[in-house]
């Protein structure tokens, strides 16, 4: 990984479910939660949590109130403003997330590495109990860094609870950006039906398009599967770390790299051949679904090889660095 794919995003609008980030205006000063003898939840949009940096939000209905708050920038932070005794963070942990520092009252208190796999939504990530009881501030400052076995630096704020322990987290697993995780080697096809042809000067090309879970796409790194089913055949693979390609084989005289596009997307570099034949910045606002991100034809029929690198760059309005690989169509 964007905040993805959120993740992550605020383009429901017009691709339903796919834009799962959206960035957002700064909150205006935080009221202290309201007091009271028993367990109080606040979800992220409560007015007693104050936000500076980048924030972006996330509807994943697995999320406590149906939404949840990310970021990934060094120094974006959250602060919740409660009276009580006891107080918990409720986030989402996942194979992308990063590292975040907790400070009560001003005072460092932990690191929290909230890296996960399987992902779980509404996960305790910090509790604290037996304050002393009166107005306190829990302030989560997000490092914009990950420990080695995370492929991203997320920090998530989907919630907080007042008064009582949190309860346990529930089982179900979830995919990168609020996505569910899919099987690469699921059921969906490996061929798309979607064969055509086009004319050109008198002659007919023969175009067919590959899922990224064709046998022809060799993955290498970090690549995390996203499901969402305004994707090509209900499914694509995304990445933002610079050590992650794909190595498309085909045999043509063209070839079309489909993907999507939204606010959290960066910039990749595309070879044909192992020649660099363009570096593709992905990012859109509002998001798009199986668009073309990079195509070339007339090459010399024969076998070809078209590789995708992410470079983990991204252009300043962009949120983050993720590539998004959906299908590949091919010209013979």
């Amino acid at each position: 990984m964007n905040n993805a794919l959120s993740r992550l995003v605020a383009v429901r609008p017009v691709f339903l479910g796919i834009a799962l980030l959206s960035c957002l205006a700064g909150d205006s000063g935080a009221q202290p939660a309201p007091r009271s003898s028993a367990e109080a939840r606040f979800e992220e949009t409560s007015a007693a949590v104050t936000w500076s940096g980048s924030w972006s939000t996330n509807p994943l209905r697995a999320n406590s109130g149906g939404g949840a708050r990310l970021a990934m920038d060094a120094g974006a932070q959250a602060s919740f403003t409660f009276f009580g005794d006891a107080v918990s963070w409720l986030g989402y942990r996942d194979e992308w997330c990063g590292l975040a520092d907790v400070l009560l009252d001003g005072v460092f208190q932990t690191t929290v590495d909230t890296y996960s796999t399987p992902a779980r939504a509404q996960v305790p990530l910090y509790a604290s109990a037996g304050l002393r009881e009166g107005n306190h501030t829990l302030t989560i400052r997000a490092r914009g860094t990950h420990g080695p076995a995370s492929a991203g630096s997320w920090v998530w704020i989907d919630a907080f609870l007042v008064g009582e322990p949190p309860p346990s987290p529930p089982s179900s697993a979830l995919g990168s950006r609020g996505s569910r995780l899919t099987d690469p080697s699921d059921d969906r096809p490996e061929r798309s039906s979607r064969n055509r042809g086009v004319s050109r000067g008198g002659r007919v090309d023969e175009t067919t398009q590959f899922e990224e879970t064709a046998r022809a796409a060799t993955w290498t790194g970090p690549w995390s599967t996203n499901g969402l089913a305004v994707h090509s055949a209900r499914g694509a693979r995304l990445s933002m770390e610079a050590t992650a390609r794909v190595d498309f084989v085909f045999t043509g005289t063209g070839v079309n790299w489909i993907g999507y596009r939204d606010e959290w997307s960066g910039i990749a570099e595309v070879l044909v051949d192992g020649k660099l034949r363009a570096t593709v910045d992905t990012y859109a606002k509002p998001a798009r679904a199986q668009v073309s991100l990079f195509a070339i034809d007339e090459l010399r029929y024969g076998p070809h090889t078209l590789t995708i690198l992410p470079t983990g760059r991204r252009k300043p309005p962009s949120g983050g660095a993720w590539i998004w690989v959906d299908a590949f169509s091919i010209t013979r």
